[in-house]
């Protein structure tokens, strides 16, 4: 007597792991369920994860692309940090119909992410049978107790940003509105590229770890209020934002021309943040900071100071933000998501099945973004 059936799935471990391998094109050798690493005595380790799954895809999108935004999302934590990026460790739940094509795509979806950096895939093997999804631990080496921390902002602190925001919010609205197809071809690109180009900033990271003038550090991938109100509760301080210095992405100008919401909305809003850094530094450190950055291709802005009001998180000067900013929805895409053209970009060939499923109409799939920017 057996307890279970045969399973009729395509897939197999090994050779699965392997397509994902030739994907990510830089991997750790060997076929173990743990990897280990070498630290030098006078270093430490960083460890970040974050998932992924086949629900959060939006309609239409393939493998590779969602896997990036998955690994993209561990990777900025890594920045934030300021230390090197060793590589990522991943756990994928398959469905038993998936090719090996399919594998080979999450493989170039973590490489899309891991290679301008020199990252490697750590041992993919934690493999199992189920809904799409991706689990991803990435793994950061810093000089010991050099790394930064969202904990450690000071009163009298200046307050800077890494670059425009606002533009992956921006984008989703304009997506969902059915507004895409009256957008000519420069602000197509705008939009497009502010919804599926947005990158770690690993390099920043570790220029502002090195100056050594950085008091606190966080991503703003969950919104810039969010990442305020965390980085304001964890130092035990308060911020003082000035709205009108808020660097604004071009895709905020290509909705407010599109849509009933001013532009800062989108930066304020929303529910993510592009993926830049959000850090403080004492006055007198503020200057050659800024410069050390622009010399390496970084402009980046202070848009407020820390105070000694705990909790006390106020933004001024123009629109302020929702009380449910940063606080992702169940579901993001709403009926009319996208447009007749292609949502790609032409540097990551979509590779893998295509995933999402266009919601029905209903008045609680068209209101959960209108809710957030209105």
């Amino acid at each position: 007597m057996t307890l279970f059936r045969p399973n009729p799935a395509v897939w197999e471990e090994a050779p699965a792991i392997e397509a994902i391998r030739r994907g990510a094109v830089l991997w750790e050798p060997g076929a173990e369920d743990v990897c280990l690493l070498v630290v030098k005595p006078d270093h430490q380790i960083v460890l970040t994860s974050d998932q992924i799954n086949e629900r959060q895809a939006f309609p239409g999108e393939d493998v590779r692309s969602l896997v990036r935004r998955g690994t993209n999302e561990a990777v900025s934590d890594i920045a934030a940090s300021g230390a090197d990026l060793y590589g990522v460790q991943i756990d994928v739940r398959a469905p038993d119909h998936f090719t090996l094509e399919d594998f080979e795509a999450i493989g170039l979806g973590v490489g899309d992410v891991l290679r301008p950096y020199g990252g490697q895939l750590l041992q993919a093997s934690n493999m199992s049978r189920g809904e799409f999804g991706i689990s991803t631990t990435a793994v950061g080496v810093v000089p010991r107790d050099t790394a930064m921390r969202r904990s450690t902002a000071r009163p009298g602190d200046i307050l800077i940003i890494s670059g425009a925001i606002g533009g992956w919010d921006a984008a989703l609205a304009v997506l969902n509105s059915g507004t895409a197809d009256e957008l000519n071809t420069d602000e197509w690109d705008v939009i497009r590229s502010a919804f599926l180009d947005y990158r770690p900033e690993i390099s920043t990271g570790i220029q502002l770890r090195r100056t050594g003038a950085v008091t606190s550090c966080i991503d703003t991938n969950d919104s810039l209020p969010k990442a305020c109100a965390d980085l304001g509760s964890s130092s035990g301080v308060g911020l003082t934002i000035n709205t009108s210095s808020i660097p604004l992405a071009g895709a905020t100008l290509v909705a407010a021309r599109h849509l009933n919401a001013p532009p800062e909305a989108y930066a304020l809003n929303g529910i993510a943040g592009d993926d830049r850094l959000l850090f403080t530094v004492a006055p007198s450190e503020l200057e050659a900071t800024l410069r050390t950055l622009s010399t390496n291709g970084v402009r980046a802005f202070q848009i407020g100071i820390v105070t000694d009001s705990v909790g006390d998180i106020q933004f001024r000067g123009g629109v302020e933000p929702v009380a449910w900013a940063g606080k992702r929805p169940t579901s993001i895409y709403g009926p009319k998501f996208s447009s007749s053209r292609p949502l790609e970009l032409s540097g990551f060939t979509p590779a893998g099945r295509s995933l999402g499923i266009r919601p029905a109409t209903s008045a609680a799939s068209t209101n959960d973004f209108e809710q957030v920017v209105s």
